[in-house]
């Protein structure tokens, strides 16, 4: 409230919370297209998974994005490790004034190329009535949330909230999400698009599993 107050932006504060296992990261910054998918961009490559993030938007034209980020083995990310945090830290503060690009997707273990996994998009505008929410599940990686979230910047469709679960190699991702001026997205046609892209996103991670594959196989002979 200080830093929103003193206009002091960006602004980046972190708050490990042991018994959820997650660290809190707030990011305080002028709100701008794509500025979601920068800040998650930033979290996958300084090494921290996202276990959830809420994103508020003031009238201001400011925007309050948390981020719950943990290590690969599920314990809060920094914790004991303040370098590590430091590092998160300053690629946010760069993130909130500048766009990052998601990494390059790492390749996948054996047992992860073991596991067929579809990917699915859907788009549902019953649920409410401000916004549209999108649930897109395919094969977990680093980066996925970072990518799918430049989907909807380059779209000019705007994220109110995303919500992360993943369930051995699947993961299903949520956003609440509408039109840059408000509302639902309701042409047939944006829909469509919208779906398509996303689906290309999930399946760039199956890609990368037949690749993979292929050349083991070629190497084994």
């Amino acid at each position: 409230m200080r830093a929103r107050a003193e206009k002091a932006i960006p602004h980046v504060a972190a708050r490990t919370r042991p018994v959820q296992g997650v660290t809190d990261v707030l990011v305080y910054a002028g709100d701008r297209r794509g500025l979601f998918a920068s800040l998650a961009a930033a979290i996958t490559t300084s090494g921290a998974d996202i276990a959830s993030a809420r994103v508020h938007t003031t009238r201001d034209g400011a925007a309050f994005d948390v981020f719950s980020v943990q290590t690969t083995d599920h314990k809060p990310f920094g914790a004991g490790n303040a370098p590590a945090l430091g590092a998160l830290i300053a690629r946010l503060n760069r993130a909130a004034l500048e766009d990052l690009a998601p990494p390059a997707p790492a390749p996948l273990s054996r047992r992860a190329l073991a596991f067929s996994i579809e990917p699915w998009v859907r788009i549902d505008n019953e649920l409410t009535p401000q916004a549209s929410v999108v649930e897109a599940s395919g094969r977990d990686r680093p980066g996925l949330l970072a990518s799918l979230s430049r989907v909807f910047a380059d779209a000019d469709v705007s994220i109110a909230s995303a919500h992360i679960d993943t369930y051995g190699e699947r993961a299903s991702d949520v956003f609440y999400v509408s039109e840059e001026g408000g509302g639902q997205i309701a042409s047939p046609q944006r829909i469509a698009g919208l779906r398509a892209k996303l689906e290309t996103v999930l399946r760039a991670a199956d890609a990368g599993a037949a690749k993979q594959t292929t050349e083991r196989a070629s190497t084994a002979r």
